[in-house]
């Protein structure tokens, strides 16, 4: 065995579970009263941890200092003497009130999740080295130790299906809020019928808040709303484990699901109300303590698992080592704040503010009127007056726009170079509502539309007599609203009509073109008559809320819509279909929103009919296209996602289309090639001698092959496939084929009633209704967060480059960091220290070396070939910084020998800087080249032959390097997307390098994200 292999193996056994195996602190030595005593200890010991044996906070930081080799003593509080008058001095003197308490150099540091701050922002080292107590064990040593697939070693707990890991407290207690108020109102009324279903109603809810966080859930959804405008005035979050509050929703679940079962099972013996009512208190009253008084008992008796040892004492591992991450991340999100009177506004909303005060004309009346009838711009007015902003992060010009000539200035071509010198903040910021309303938001409507149109059939009489008031509710906001979103678009046509024909030209977007006539057709059906429809006299009360739009005339309203609907979606399904046959695609190109012209015309064919038994034959021709391209399209869509699934996540969402074909097509079958369907459905009495008669063969296998493949999409829920991001707007994609299932089962229900057939009716009727209810709800917290109107970030395989510089950026100052460290210590610098130093130079130099080799030898002579000389400048430079790394490889091996070198900080600080600058360069004039101008299959070429540029055992430092450097999980996933889109041949090779390169807790999280690095030690990347 090696000496290093040694140093490893030993290194290895440090880190355990028991806070008893460190070394303790015998506190009784010391004399005086407790705090005293305190003081004595922290002062003559330089790292103390007071805490408990039983705290998972405890375990960990004893954890993270064990693994950095520090001498450090443990003081436990639950089995040390006078130890319950320790921790009440403790308390007293600092207002810390939980343990552990950490100390340095006789300075509190705080508890765990401060420690963990301290260390992933790099001051804890500096610290420990002060107090003597340095770190120990070398870098080689910790990183072999924290590997996450070791032989024997258990994986780190995570939380169950798609839990998030931390959770904001503000969302838990606002939460808790409305379950009390729903709790107390259903044991007032605890013998209504409708106070059972509400308790129903709860326990579901519960059951979403325990499989995806509040992100899924309807009143975790309602919270994130109202968290939105409280961020609006200084709010903030206030992050905790997610593991206990998932043992918690699973507890809510319990109690109410055993209250609602009780309460329905009260018609058969009527004592057993009192059982359900008792559990609806305990219910209200746990939910209350948490509300008002921040205590959770589901917490303290989970916390009392660990320390019976029924759950693992790491229980919080994961948890503690991302959440100085997590921070990180929202404080990188933009957020907007108005505190005491003053605006201060943070990323987005300066652009906002600059837009709404500096804009003139058309633009800035569009943008106030608008935003305020969105209920947007509430408190914007004070930005206006005031303008009294102050930016956070960036404070990025106006960018400039830059042409790179082919021929020369002299002679300007439509194919020249043209480019925006942006950054990546200012595109996050860029919030504009008429710059950046996209036509695919039109889904929200058809989604909407799709939801009242299933409630306005589940009214009727032969279905499921649901009140008609949420129809028209659900009807009268989505016109609303639609009227908005199509203002804004038609603005976006006359300003920036080069950016709607991008949208045109886009083979994902521009699909979406036919959303707006599909609602207008679904608006038809609304509007229409529903009764007189279907053979039965009107109601008086029909459509009051349309009276005072189309008074007596609302059928022939009905029928404008129609006609302008329905012949506008057929003529862009020709266009498009036609584009696909005149110009070359390939499989990269393919993609369910493809699905959406089939759909459209579906919807025209289910909705002619019921507008006009005339229209019949008319819409026949409309659902023979429909079908043929519903067989095709679904064949091709289905084979690339099983042969290629979507690197992207914002993707996943649109393979929702396919259950919206069949559902749509099985009611638009039923009204075209059924002629007797109206004599199923027009009376009970008819209904009730016909029940069971009907047995179509296609209407039938398109309901249930809808809802087959709805249950194949909840399957890629749970795995997961779906929900891997924060909301986004392609989520709407699911809400129209949840409606669509509704409406289809539905009809099946009025043809073939039954008790099966009525509670999957009902089942799918509220399915839809809770998607819909979520989506709106998570669309409207992202207005108020400012992240609906704001463009895509787009990303590809060359966004390989652009990842490895943010990990450039991650790295660089944790180099000078350490590099200032060991100029500090002198001679007497410890070889951790230096082997620090060595090892992030080595990792450092040997990725820029590669990085620099694959922009020269395969990315940059691309670049040259489609426009030659674009990239001298930055080819000269390279050439410089191997100078630089040449005379910092000498100053850091003299600094290994012995010898420290005054001028090593100022090399690498000047080298520090001159690649920041490099690196801005580059992004600026170079990053929008790709996109723009190389065709996606040269981005995967170009990838793959940088990867046969370097050697294997290289790529087995750069990749762990990459992933260790970047500060956020999502650009890591996306950093290995890169590499397996353009090589999916090597995922599992790639697979083997991440697992020993990167600790156990990155392991942990990464494994549940890209795909197809499964195989090697139980991998599974999810994503």
């Amino acid at each position: 065995m090696k000496p290093e292999q040694e140093e490893a193996a030993v290194t290895v056994n440090v880190v355990v579970d028991s806070s008893s195996d460190f070394k303790q602190l015998d506190i009784g030595v010391y004399e005086g009263s407790p705090a005293e005593r305190v003081h004595a200890s922290i002062s003559k010991n330089g790292a103390v941890v007071f805490g408990k044996t039983w705290c998972p906070f405890c375990t960990e930081a004893n954890r993270l200092l064990a693994s950095l080799g520090v001498d450090f003593v443990v003081c436990n509080l639950d089995t040390a003497a006078d130890g319950s008058t320790i921790h009440a001095a403790l308390k007293e003197k600092y207002t810390q009130a939980t343990v552990p308490y950490v100390f340095v150099g006789g300075a509190l540091v705080g508890g765990c999740n401060a420690l963990n701050k301290a260390h992933a922002d790099g001051k804890l080292e500096p610290m420990l080295r002060a107090a003597g107590v340095p770190p120990r064990t070398s870098g080689k040593a910790r990183k072999v130790m924290n590997l996450g697939v070791l032989d024997g070693k258990a994986p780190v707990p995570v939380t169950l299906f798609s839990f998030p890991e931390a959770v904001d407290e503000r969302v838990v207690r606002l939460t808790s809020i409305w379950i009390f108020i729903i709790s107390v109102l259903c044991a007032v009324f605890y013998d209504k019928k409708q106070a059972h279903f509400t308790m129903l109603g709860l326990a579901i809810d519960f059951v979403l808040r325990f499989i995806g966080g509040g992100n899924i859930s309807p009143l975790g959804s309602l919270s994130a709303c109202i968290i939105a405008v409280m961020e609006l005035f200084g709010s903030k979050p206030q992050f905790c484990p997610g593991p206990p509050k998932q043992f918690a929703a699973l507890c809510g679940i319990i109690f109410a699901a055993t209250s609602t079962t009780f309460y329905l099972c009260a018609v058969y013996e009527k004592r057993l109300q009192w059982v359900g009512l008792a559990f609806s208190v305990i219910l209200a009253v746990a939910s209350g303590l948490v509300c008002f008084f921040g205590f959770c008992f589901c917490c303290v008796f989970f916390s009392l698992m660990i320390q019976f040892g029924l759950m693992p004492q790491n229980m919080y591992q994961l948890y503690t080592s991302i959440a100085p991450e997590v921070a990180y991340t929202y404080a990188d999100l933009p957020t907007f704040a108005l505190t005491g009177g003053e605006v201060k506004t943070v990323s987005a909303f300066k652009y906002l503010g600059s837009w709404i005060t500096q804009s003139g004309g058309v633009e800035k009346e569009i943008g106030v009127r608008v935003g305020r009838a969105l209920g947007v711009f509430a408190s914007f007015d004070k930005i206006w007056a005031s303008k009294k902003m102050q930016v956070q992060r960036t404070n990025d010009p106006e960018p400039a726009r830059k042409t790179v000539h082919l021929i020369g200035k002299d002679t300007p071509l439509s194919i020249d170079y043209k480019y925006k010198t942006k950054t990546d903040d200012y595109t996050e910021e860029d919030f504009n509502l008429v710059k950046h309303v996209k036509i695919a938001d039109f889904m929200m409507f058809l989604s909407l539309n799709g939801i009242a149109a299933a409630w306005y059939i589940a009214s009727y009489h032969f279905t499921l007599y649901a009140p008609t008031a949420v129809a028209y509710a659900i009807t009268l906001f989505s016109a609303f609203t639609y009227t908005i979103w199509v203002a804004l678009y038609i603005c976006k046509m006359v300003l920036y009509p080069q950016k709607v024909m991008k949208e045109w030209q886009c083979t994902l977007r521009s699909n979406s073109f036919v959303l707006p006539f599909t609602c207008l057709v679904i608006f038809a059906f609304l509007v229409a008559d529903q009764n007189m429809i279907f053979g039965v006299q009107a109601s008086a009360t029909c459509l009051a809320i349309f009276a005072f739009l189309v008074a007596d005339q609302y059928m022939i309203f009905a029928r404008v819509l129609f006609w302008i609907g329905a012949p506008m979606g057929l003529l862009l399904s020709f266009i498009k279909v036609g584009g696909w046959l005149s110009v070359r695609r390939d499989m990269e190109h393919v993609n369910a929103a493809w699905m959406i012209m089939p759909v459209q015309n579906f919807v025209s064919a289910m909705v002619g009919p019921m507008l006009d038994p005339d229209y019949t034959w008319a819409m026949q021709f409309w659902f023979a296209f429909a079908f043929v391209m519903w067989l095709v399209l679904f064949a091709l869509t289905f084979v690339k996602a099983v042969v290629a699934k979507p690197d992207d996540d914002r993707l996943r969402p649109l393979l929702a289309i396919w259950v919206a074909a069949p559902a749509v097509a099985a009611a638009a079958y039923l009204v075209c090639f059924v002629p007797m369907w109206r004599v199923y459905v027009v009376t009970d009495d008819v209904a009730g001698v016909l029940a069971g008669s009907f047995n179509d063969f296609l209407f039938i296998n398109f309901v249930w092959f809808s809802v087959s493949l709805a249950l194949c999409m909840a399957v890629g829920l749970h795995r997961p496939f779906f929900g891997r991001i924060k909301f986004d707007m392609s989520y709407w994609a699911t809400g129209f084929p949840s409606a669509a299932v509704a409406i289809a089962v539905l009809f099946y229900y009025a043809l073939i009633p039954g008790p099966l057939s009525q509670g999957i009716a009902i089942a799918a009727l509220a399915v839809a209704s809770v998607l819909n209810v979520v989506l709106l709800l998570q669309t409207y917290a992202g207005i108020l967060r400012f992240k609906v109107f704001v463009p895509d970030n787009k990303w590809g395989p060359l966004s390989f480059m652009r990842l490895s510089h943010e990990a450039f950026r991650g790295a660089l100052p944790k180099l000078v960091e350490a590099a200032k460290a060991v100029v500090a210590s002198g001679t007497n610098a410890d070889a951790a220290l230096i082997e620090e130093l060595s090892e992030n130079w080595r990792t450092l130099s040997l990725a820029h070396t590669e990085h620099a080799k694959h922009e020269d030898l395969a990315i940059f002579k691309t670049y040259n070939e489609f426009f030659p000389g674009v990239v001298t400048q930055w080819n000269e430079e390279h050439e410089e910084h191997h100078k630089m790394i040449a005379q910092i490889n000498t100053a850091v091996a003299a600094a290994s020998s012995g010898s420290t070198p005054g001028a090593l900080v100022p090399m690498i600080e000047e080298y520090a800087i001159e690649v920041e600058k490099h690196l801005r360069g580059e992004e600026d004039h170079l990053q929008g080249m790709p996109r723009k101008y190389l065709p996606l299959e040269i981005h995967k070429q170009i990838l793959r032959e940088c990867w046969a540029l370097t050697p294997a055992p290289a790529w087995a430092d750069f990749i762990p390097w990459a992933l260790n450097a970047l500060p956020m999980l999502h650009q890591r996933v996306r950093f290995l997307k890169t590499l397996l889109w353009a090589m999916p041949q090597r995922a599992q090779h790639i697979g083997i390098m991440v697992a020993s390169g990167v600790d156990d807790v990155q392991w942990r999280r990464i494994t549940r994200h890209p795909d197809r690095l499964k195989r090697y030690a139980r991998i599974h990347l999810r994503g």
